[in-house]
Parts: structure tokens; sequence; C-alpha cells
């Protein structure tokens, strides 16, 4: 509630739009039948599950949004615990440089490199550079990892 009030004071065009659709989705939820809550009640008992079983520690940065994580010690090489905890930005990076990885230039690789490395200070749990370069180029991993 309070990101709300944060995103959308002084913007009215954005708070009409946030409501309407707001609006219409609560409209939608409330005309599920029984089952749909029985799905989202499990979905939220296994999330809830999920995070404590790979983190440790929730870490509170950038405006008080939790963008951070401390992985459980026993799950610091966790793939999945891993990319969960990376935020959607650097998500929608990795898929970029998945998608395109022929095709890119070698600054906009550097970019999406720089901007993890920078958001990993914050977030230690995240993935790092190596592990998603390794995806990308894993004959070339040392060729590329100097160069860059």
């Amino acid at each position: 509630k309070q990101w709300y009030q944060r995103r959308v004071r002084g913007n009215s065009v954005d708070k009409k739009l946030y409501d309407h659709f707001y609006k219409k989705l609560q409209g939608i939820i409330s005309e599920q039948n029984e089952d749909f809550h029985k799905e989202v009640a499990a979905l939220k008992r296994i999330n809830a599950d999920f995070w404590r079983e790979c983190y440790s520690n929730v870490l509170p940065v950038f405006d008080g949004n939790k963008i951070g994580y401390t992985l459980q010690d026993t799950h610091a090489d966790n793939r999945t615990c891993k990319t969960l905890a990376t935020d959607d930005v650097t998500q929608t990076h990795i898929i970029g440089l998945r998608q395109f990885k022929d095709t890119l230039p070698p600054s906009d690789i550097l970019m999406v490199k720089n901007h993890m490395q920078n958001l990993n200070k914050f977030n230690p749990a995240m993935l790092k550079w190596g592990d998603v370069y390794k995806v990308l180029d894993p004959e070339n991993v040392s060729r590329h990892n100097n160069e860059l």
C-alpha cells in the first residue's frame, strides 16, 4: 500500500489506471470458484516454504523495497534460489543476452555485466555474472571474462 501511495502521488493518470485495473482484477478474482482460491493458498504456502528454505535474510534497499537476499549457507550454489532472488530487470537483461547473444555488440554485454556487478553489492543472493556467461558461451568463458 505504501509503495502504491508513493508511486501515484501527484500523478492522477497513473492513479486512475492503477485503480481501474486493480478493481477489474479484484472482480475477476471474486468470481473464481473455490478450487481457484485453494490453489492460490497452496501456492502461497509453497512460496513461503521456498523462501524459508533458500534465504536467511531479506535486505531492504532502494527506497525501502525488499530486493536483496542472503542465501542460506546450505544453498549457496543453488541455481534456482539464486535465479529467483535476481530482480526482474536483470532477468530481462539475461533473457535478452540469451536471445541475441550472436548479434549483441560487446558494449551491450559489458553494460549487463556492470549492472549485475553493481546490484550484487546489494543483493548477494542473485545470479553472478559468471553464472550467466557460462550459459551464454560455455566454450569461451575464460576468453570473454578477460576481454570484459
